[in-house]
């Protein structure tokens, strides 16, 4: 599943990729990949990121 926000404060967009895995025997791991939107060629506002991290750690 991917889950996109817009951040007001970063002026970009924030995603997030989660993928649930079960080996069949009752366990279940999650992956989550945040990836957010920058301008120019270094990533300087990482607000984005990190706030979608947040509410993924809420959630769990």
């Amino acid at each position: 599943m991917v889950f996109e926000r817009y951040s007001w404060m970063g002026g970009n967009r924030a995603t997030i990729t989660i993928t649930l895995f079960s080996d069949g025997g009752g366990s279940v791991e999650l992956t989550a990949i945040a990836s957010g939107g920058a301008q120019g060629t270094t990533k300087l506002n990482t607000y984005g990121d990190e706030r979608i991290i947040r509410e993924l750690d809420k959630i769990l």
